[in-house]
Formats: structure tokens, C-alpha cells, sequence
């Protein structure tokens, strides 16, 4: 948590994780008051609370420092090829939001209302513009680099860059919830949202939307809508209920995932997993339910499904 010149707080996600934290000290720094915890993998972190630089005047597009975020889990951080993200700043496009217009052809366009956002120079497929946030695709030609730079152009002017790390995949649950938590997006097996009123069945098949899950195969265009048939990713995800993601001695679920890949009929970068749920996984309303890749194991998100 950050504050502005006023004392009113400013959320960033420059530092913190989605999952459950716990202070573990709490020291004065040189740029304010330093707190070292433990999330909810028993990761270590340290967050620090200062007073925010004075607002900033220049009416130039502006990249909040941190703030281009998975669209799905909302922790900034890095950017992995295909991943759809949320940037976060000022004066980057029109004060009306601006959405997604599909061209005749299935194309998705890198310019919209005089707004175009860059990775390494390239203009990304545009999801939604606007003055403070919009949202891209992250072009699938960033795979194999070390970082990229990623800058806002509005009206012709160029936002300064932000250099990020590029990794293989970076998988982001989609959820109802806030910051990346809550309701995951779930579809039941009978095609319907997935709620604590309309729960899914023990033993059924649910498709979970995320992003982030990195290139696929065979490769497809960042700009095209998919088609309807399946193009699988070159990462491996794995599907767990009730597990806390790092106690051994906690039970969790596997459920079987069936298919994992890119959503038929939508844009790029959204991930349909299609996972058979267990018989023997506990019910409830909000399940907690995991989503990562094989073969490591850390949780950097934590979602609920609700299960009958």
C-alpha cells in the first residue's frame, strides 16, 4: 500500500502477492517503513510503505512503474508470449473506454481510438483502451528474449519504457473476484457459469479460463481469433482442489486434465483447461482450487470452485 500527497491510499502492485500474507518484522527504511513476511507458499517478501512521489503533471502516456499485470491474476512482474495483461497509467488513451473491434476478416487490431501499445517497438493486438487502463495481447515474438520493453503510444506520443523479464508461460486464473481472487471463471459441464447456486457435479468435466500459458502448438497469430479446432500449449498444468499449496500433510484433490490449450472462437491468449473433477473432493461453495505447471509446485494464486 502506497499513499498519495493527500494520505490517501494508493493499492500497487509493485509489490505484495495474490495469496494470503503474514508480516514477519517491521523496520524503518531509508525510503519508509520496510515489512518482511511470508505468503502463502512460505515464499519470502518485503513490501514498504512511503509516501507516493508528488502527482505527476506531464501529460505524456505514463506506464504506472510495475503496473503491466496478467489481466487474470493481476500480479505484474514479468510478461510471457501470448499472456493477456492489464497496463495501468496515465493519459494512455481517451477518457471513453474504447473495446475490441474484430475485423471482417477474424483480425484483432494493434490501434484503437489513437491508442497502440508496444513490446520491443511492435504494436500488440488491442483488447480495450482507455486514459488509465487498457488491455493487450502480448505478442507471441518475445518468446526466447530475456526482456522486453513495453511502452504506450497516444496520439503519436510515446510513454518512456518499462523493461520487464520475459518468461516461457505465467499462468493467471480468470476469477469474479477482486485482485485475482474470489469465484474462478468456470463453466460447468452442462455449459453453464459455475456458481455456489449452480455448483458443478463430483465427477464431471469444468473448463477454466485463464492466460498466460505461453506459446502454442502449432503456433497460431497473436492477432487472429482462434478457430474451433485444439491447439494445445508447450507448458504442462496441473489442477488441485483443497490444498493450501504448502503443507504435505494437508490433503488436496488431482483432478484429470483432459485438454489445455487456447480457448476455440476468442482471442488469442485466453487458456481453456478442461479438467475431470475427482469423486472424492469435499463440496462446497468455494473450494479453494490451484492451478499451476508441472513440474514445479509454488501457488501464486488462489481461486474458488463450488462443488455439490
Amino acid at each position: 500500500m502506497r499513499f498519495d500527497t493527500g494520505g490517501n491510499p494508493i493499492w500497487t502492485r509493485e509489490f505484495g502477492t495474490a495469496g494470503s500474507e503474514r508480516a514477519a518484522s517491521i523496520s524503518i527504511g531509508a525510503a519508509g517503513v520496510d515489512v518482511t513476511g511470508f505468503d502463502s507458499s512460505n515464499g519470502v517478501f518485503l513490501t514498504t510503505i512511503s509516501k507516493a512521489s508528488p502527482p505527476v503533471t506531464d501529460p505524456r502516456p505514463r506506464i504506472l512503474w510495475e503496473c503491466v499485470l496478467n489481466a487474470a491474476s493481476t500480479l505484474g512482474g514479468g510478461v510471457a508470449p501470448g499472456e493477456i495483461v492489464t497496463v495501468l497509467g496515465s493519459g494512455i488513451g481517451p477518457s471513453t473506454l474504447a473495446r475490441l473491434q474484430v475485423t471482417s476478416d477474424g483480425r484483432i487490431p494493434t490501434s484503437l481510438a489513437g491508442a497502440r501499445i508496444l513490446f520491443d517497438g511492435k504494436a500488440a493486438p488491442l483488447i480495450y483502451v482507455s486514459e488509465k487502463q487498457s488491455s493487450a495481447i502480448v505478442p507471441f515474438d518475445i518468446a526466447g528474449k530475456a526482456s522486453v520493453n513495453v511502452q504506450v503510444e497516444y496520439n503519436g506520443v510515446v510513454s518512456s519504457a518499462v523493461n520487464l523479464p520475459v518468461f516461457e508461460s505465467r499462468l493467471g486464473i480468470f476469477s469474479f473476484g477482486p485482485s485475482g481472487g474470489g469465484q474462478a471463471a468456470v463453466v460447468n459441464e452442462d455449459g453453464t457459469i459455475n456458481t455456489p447456486a449452480n455448483p458443478a457435479r463430483c465427477g464431471s468435466v469444468v473448463s477454466i479460463y485463464a492466460t498466460g500459458g505461453g506459446l502454442t502448438q502449432p503456433a497460431g497469430a497473436d492477432d487472429l481469433i482462434t478457430g474451433d479446432g485444439a491447439t494445445t500449449l508447450n507448458s504442462s498444468a496441473y489442477v488441485r482442489l483443497v490444498s493450501d499449496g504448502s503443507d504435505d500433510e494437508v490433503p488436496y484433490f488431482a483432478a484429470q486434465v483432459l485438454y489445455y490449450g487456447s480457448a476455440p472462437r476468442s482471442v488469442p491468449g485466453l487458456v481453456q483447461i478442461n479438467a475431470r473433477l475427482p469423486d472424492s473432493v469435499p463440496p462446497g461453495d468455494a473450494v479453494a482450487l490451484y492451478v499451476g505447471f508441472l513440474p514445479a509446485s509454488r501457488i501464486e494464486q488462489v481461486v474458488t470452485i463450488a462443488i455439490r
